[in-house]
Formats: structure tokens, C-alpha cells, sequence
């Protein structure tokens, strides 16, 4: 038996003996973008058929029986027959056929001629149909297709997708299509300057501000809370860890939200911190359902991406640098793909409107796949076993796949377009972050220092000299900052920013140099006790500098390299970007 699941049905009357390239291009083009909301995030079913027949659409709309949301049909029609590779399908009986479908809300007929479908569609009970009144070229009809598909899986209402598509047609120089109610009795007709049109009943004009279906209830009962099911997800995944003590019969959430702002690398804790508190005035807070609680949560999944994105470059120079100093010379032969330096290259260079909107995973990905082929000794050593993780269908991967697409959207589209789903939204988007964390205890074991002061220590007895670093650990997030003394073999970079593995024990702290994708600012400042670190966010052209952000409040101006104050951040970069981004 079929589940009670919306779908989303793509017919394509193309020939599987001699497909038309344009339908081939189409077909795949709209499984690309509607594929992550329906494999990864189960928002609904997505049925294709490439080389559609009668009987095959006979059998799957019966099939799907009170389940098609939407129905797309791709290629060649008439005003009253679709045009198959078996043979011309009767519109009237394909209509009555979509008609028992009592959740569907659009039929889009992206073929010629096929206005004079409308009437009968709507007058069944259709409530919505984009069809076109004249002949189309290929290309202009898969664009327009692609623009108004495109702007539903970002969310947009039906309406506002169309308004996208029309967008583009007009802007090809074509005639703009139209959004139109008809009235049956006067079986009004169709311009004649058009080419495409949204038609509806008009007593349905409400299915215009319909969206693609998320499998989830649009309204929110009041009595949901938010953080809670996010505190104990991470909470949990700590405790499992071993890094936050479980030995009580139950431990109050408050207790729970201080264990886990006190065990998270700061910048982490951070945006945690913003979003489990109420920041000023209580209309203005992160802790209750509201635009900028949609805005923190997918600014919290950024700052974990780039947290791993920059622990694999750095881990990535790391040994090269390794493979130097083993065989004694000037270079290494460590050599990664042209590929992958482009990758870099272009990371790198990323201009500021689209930094916003990266999609980290297969950039992640590329960078775990080279290293694991150098037989690298992570020193994260939970990211050699991001294979499964990250696999297609793991919760982890869709919970990202979800954040990429709401990130997309957040960057589009206003507050005032997202109001009438931002319920949904921010507990979905909550439950998202959750399925993260449940994977992400193990950063509980990790910090960030900075290394404020070196004194070189030399006995007598020791074979080689030791350097004592005067580091600031950025932790106990509410108390302040803690200043050690630790000790390394090696001498570092005076200001560098360093990931440090609270679990080993021993004389040396055993660390990864984080510098220069992460900077602290305030360790270039004299007699500043306090740290303020900067994620490295994008390449500015004018000036031409590497743009810095501060990861508490972005919304402060960058911090741009070259600077006075950073020249040993600039000399970093550019020893990085000779190695793994020249080409």
C-alpha cells in the first residue's frame, strides 16, 4: 500500500529509442533541483517518467490515487491530445484522470499548444494549470521550467514561481505571460501575445500561495518550547563522549545548557549562546520562534562547516609540511589533484554574496578523500570515519543538505516572504541541528587557544630545546578566558590560533595550527586579555584583500588582509595559496 506521502509527478514524452535532447535535459535538470528535498529531507515523493505512454501514466496516477501534488508534463501536444511516443493521449481523459487527484494543486503542461486544455481542467476541478497558447522553442520552454521549479524548491508560493519564470521570458525578449482567472460560461480566450499562462478557478485563487509540500504541519502548536529538544541532543551526544558527567538521576536543563556552552569550542558555543539566551529586548531574542531564530540556527550549521573545513586545510598543510621535515628538503612531493586545487583556489576567492550561500559538504568531502589517501593520522581523528557520516541517505547528510537549501532561501528570499512558514521552519530547522550534533559530540574534547608569548626553554639534559607558549584557551564561555602555560617541541607562530585535544595527557599538548583561516585579532593587540576570533570569510577585489569576519557578530566590518598589524596572517596565506591553490 502507498504511504499517505504528497508527490511531486514528472512525465516526459520522450522517446527511449531516440530521446530529444532538450526534454533529456529538461527531465534531468528538474530531478536535480527537486532530488534533496525529496530524497534527503522526505519532504515528498518524486515520481519520474522519462518515457512516458498511456499505460504508464494510466497506472501510476491511479497509483498514486489522492497523492499527486503536482503533475509536469514535458513535450509535445495539441489542443487536445498529449503527444506520446506510443501514441496521442485523449486531454480529456488524461484530465479526468488528474481531477480524482484531491491534493493536487498544479498541473504544468510545459508543451505547445496546450491552452485549449485549460478550460476542461479547471472546469473538473484542477485548481491550477500553467499551459502555453502558442508554439515554443526547446530551450526557452527548459528555462522557463527550470526558473519557476528553481523558485519552488526554494520555497516560493506558486504564484511567486511563476512570477520567476516570467521574469526570465520577458527578459529573453518574448511576450510576458499572464496570470489569469477564467470564468467557464464566458470561455474567455487567451491573448494572443502570449505565451505562457497561469490560469485558475475563481474560487480557487487561495492554491497561488500554495507551497511545495515539506511533510511537515504548517502550523506549530504553542506549546512547543524551543532549545529543548536541541539541549538534550547535544547534551546527550556530550555524554556520551564521556565529556559532560552523567552520574546524576537527572540533570536540569538549565545545568544541561551550561555544560554544553562550557564544553564547545567557543565559536560553536557562541551561536549556541545566542540562540538558548534572550538577547535584549524579549520581542528581539534568538530563543523564540521568529526570523532571527531561522537566521541564528543556519548561521550556527555555517560556523560548524567552517570549523571542519578549516581543521582539513589545516590538517592538510600540516602534512605537507610533515613530509618536508621527513625527508630533509626544501619541497615535499606531497601532491594533490588539479582538481582539488581549483577547488581550493576558488574557496578562497569566494565573493562575499555567495560565501553565504556555499555548499561545504562536497568541498568537505574532497579534501577527507585526499587526505585519506596520503594515510593521514587525523589529528581530529572522528573525521577519517566521515564516510559513512556523510553518506547519501544518512540523517547527517540530509540535515545539511536541509541547511544548504534553507540557506539558499535565506539569502532570497525577505522575512516577510518566509513569515507564513517561519513556525514550521524554526522547529524543523531546530530538529535539523539536532540530527547534527547527535553526531558532533566528540568536539567536546577539543578547544581553541591562542599562543599570546613563547620563552624558550634549554637545559642541559634535553636533546633538543622545548618552547613554553603562553596560551589564552577560549573556554568557560561565561567566566572569561583562562591563561596557561603549555609546553611543545616545536616552535609556533606567536599569535597563532591552535585547536588543542583536551583528552591527552602528558608533558606536550599535543595541537593543529588553525592559523590563517582562523585568526584572533586581539593577540596583535598589546595588552589585551581577552580574545576575538575571526573565521576567514572571503576574498574582497577592492581592495584586493582576504576578508576576515568576526564569528560572534558578523554583522561587524571585516577585518582585511594585508593590514599593519597582520603581516604574519598575509605571509600564512600566501605560503598556503603557493602550495595547494597556484596553479
Amino acid at each position: 500500500m502507498m504511504s499517505s506521502q504528497a508527490v511531486i509527478f514528472l512525465a516526459f514524452a520522450n522517446s527511449s529509442t531516440q530521446p530529444l535532447e532538450q526534454l533529456t535535459e529538461e527531465d534531468n535538470q528538474l530531478r536535480d533541483l527537486l532530488h534533496d528535498r525529496a530524497v534527503r529531507q522526505g519532504h515528498f515523493h518524486l515520481h519520474r517518467e522519462s518515457h512516458a505512454d498511456l499505460d504508464s501514466l494510466r497506472r501510476y496516477l491511479t497509483e498514486y490515487r489522492n497523492q499527486v501534488w503536482l503533475f509536469h508534463y514535458g513535450g509535445h501536444a495539441e489542443s487536445d491530445a498529449l503527444i506520446l511516443p506510443s501514441g496521442d493521449a485523449d486531454a480529456g481523459g488524461i484530465a479526468r484522470m488528474l481531477a480524482d487527484q484531491e491534493m493536487l494543486k498544479l498541473v504544468f503542461l510545459n508543451g505547445c499548444s496546450t491552452q485549449a486544455q485549460v478550460h476542461r481542467l479547471l472546469e473538473l476541478g484542477v485548481p491550477a494549470v500553467i499551459a502555453t497558447h502558442c508554439p515554443i522553442e526547446d530551450t526557452l520552454a527548459r528555462t522557463f521550467s527550470w526558473h519557476v521549479y528553481h523558485s519552488l524548491s526554494l520555497g516560493a508560493t506558486i504564484q511567486e514561481a511563476f512570477d520567476a519564470g516570467s521574469a526570465y521570458v520577458e527578459a529573453a525578449g518574448q511576450p510576458g505571460p499572464i496570470l489569469r482567472s477564467l470564468i467557464f460560461d464566458e470561455k474567455e480566450e487567451v491573448p494572443t501575445d502570449t505565451i505562457w499562462g497561469l490560469f485558475y478557478h475563481p474560487d480557487r485563487a487561495d492554491v497561488l500561495q500554495e507551497r511545495l509540500p515539506t511533510g511537515m504541519q504548517e502550523t506549530v502548536a504553542e506549546d512547543v518550547d524551543p532549545n529543548d529538544l536541541l539541549i538534550d541532543a547535544i547534551w546527550n551526544a556530550l555524554a556520551e563522549e564521556g565529556v559532560v558527567f552523567t552520574g546524576r538521576k537527572t540533570v536540569k536543563l538549565s545545568r544541561k545548557r551550561m555544560d554544553i556552552l562550557n564544553n564547545l569550542p567557543a565559536p560553536v558555543a557562541e551561536h549556541l549562546r545566542k540562540l538558548f539566551v534572550p538577547l535584549g529586548d524579549a520581542d528581539e531574542g534568538y530563543n523564540k520562534i521568529s526570523p532571527n531564530r531561522l537566521r541564528q540556527l543556519a548561521r550556527t550549521y555555517q560556523v560548524l562547516m567552517e570549523l571542519m573545513t578549516f581543521t582539513l586545510l589545516a590538517q592538510l598543510w600540516e602534512q605537507q609540511l610533515f613530509e618536508v621535515k621527513k625527508n630533509e628538503t626544501a619541497e615535499s612531493n606531497f601532491a594533490i589533484s588539479e582538481a582539488l586545487r581549483v577547488n581550493i583556489r576558488d574557496f578562497l576567492n569566494l565573493p562575499v554574496d555567495q560565501r553565504e550561500t556555499f555548499a561545504f559538504i562536497p568541498f568537505i568531502r574532497q579534501l577527507r578523500l585526499t587526505l585519506d589517501g596520503h594515510e593521514v593520522n587525523y589529528f581530529v581523528e572522528e573525521l577519517a570515519d566521515m564516510a559513512e557520516l556523510m553518506a547519501a541517505d544518512s540523517p547527517f547528510r540530509r540535515a545539511c543538505s536541509y541547511f544548504d537549501f534553507l540557506r539558499q532561501r535565506l539569502a532570497q528570499q525577505t522575512d516577510a516572504q518566509l513569515q507564513p512558514e517561519m513556525g514550521r521552519l524554526c522547529v524543523e530547522s531546530e530538529q535539523q541541528l539536532a540530527a547534527l550534533f547527535e553526531e558532533l559530540g566528540y568536539l567536546g574534547r577539543y578547544t581553541l587557544a591562542t599562543v599570546k608569548q613563547i620563552v624558550v626553554q634549554k637545559f642541559r639534559h634535553h636533546v633538543q630545546p622545548r618552547f613554553q607558549h603562553i596560551v589564552v584557551r577560549l573556554v568557560d564561555l561565561l567566566g572569561g578566558m583562562d591563561e596557561e602555560k603549555e609546553i611543545f617541541l616545536d616552535y609556533l607562530d606567536s599569535q597563532s590560533v591552535l585547536l588543542l585535544k583536551e583528552e591527552e595527557e602528558g608533558e606536550t599538548m599535543p595541537f593543529l595550527n588553525l592559523s590563517p583561516f582562523i585568526i584572533d585579532k586581539n593577540a596583535f593587540v598589546d595588552n589585551s586579555d581577552v580574545s576575538k576570533i575571526y573565521f576567514y570569510h572571503h576574498y574582497q577585489a577592492h581592495p584586493a584583500s582576504w576578508a576576515y569576519r568576526w564569528v560572534h557578530k558578523p554583522s561587524d566590518p571585516d577585518l582585511l588582509v594585508p593590514g599593519k598589524e597582520f603581516g604574519m596572517v598575509e605571509e600564512q596565506m600566501r605560503a598556503f595559496i603557493k602550495h595547494f591553490a597556484e596553479g
